[in-house]
């Protein structure tokens, strides 16, 4: 680690053909910076950042979802910052296992849930914890479909949420 008690600036260059299992950024504070370095050929495991362990650097920095596929694999991983790309059509119950973190960002998009396959949409495992934040939409189209199980913690930023009820 290389650093600038001044400016409370660090870097950390993690070369080619290095492997490195976890790296802890707990110790830093929001007024330090971090500036890491993977090159081509280098391998990192998981990232622990303010009490929270990330599978991967991705899972850290922020997974970009284009599909129901992807949306409901990056949830079941936990421990992730994901941002929707597209709207989703919700096919599955999307879980918050228990110890985890997932911080959702709709950015914007909307998330469909069709059917009574899908109940309820959200489910928080105690320990867990949900972060819906991004503006977005999430609209459930069957009145037997319930938005969150909270067995765990949710936080609700922002966002709109709809439930369609059919006349009649």
């Amino acid at each position: 680690v290389r650093g600038d008690m001044n400016t409370k600036k660090y870097g950390v260059t993690i070369k080619a053909g290095t492997t490195v299992d976890t790296i802890d950024l707990s110790a830093i504070t929001n007024k330090q910076k971090v500036n890491i370095t993977i090159e081509p050929g280098a391998k990192v495991g998981k990232i622990v950042a303010n009490g929270v362990e990330y599978a991967s650097l991705e899972a850290y920095i922020g997974i970009q979802v284009t599909t129901s596929a992807e949306f409901v694999e990056a949830f079941a991983n936990g421990n992730a910052n994901i941002t929707l790309a597209n709207d989703i059509k919700l096919e599955e119950i999307l879980t918050v296992a228990e110890g985890k973190t997932v911080n959702l960002d709709l950015n914007g998009k909307t998330i469909t849930l069709e059917g009574t396959s899908v109940d309820p949409a959200f489910y928080t495992y105690k320990g867990s914890t949900l972060t819906i934040t991004g503006n977005g939409t999430v609209e459930i189209n069957d009145p037997s479909v319930s938005l969150i199980f909270p067995g765990g913690d949710v936080v609700i930023e922002n966002g709109t949420f709809i439930r369609n009820i059919p006349a009649g």
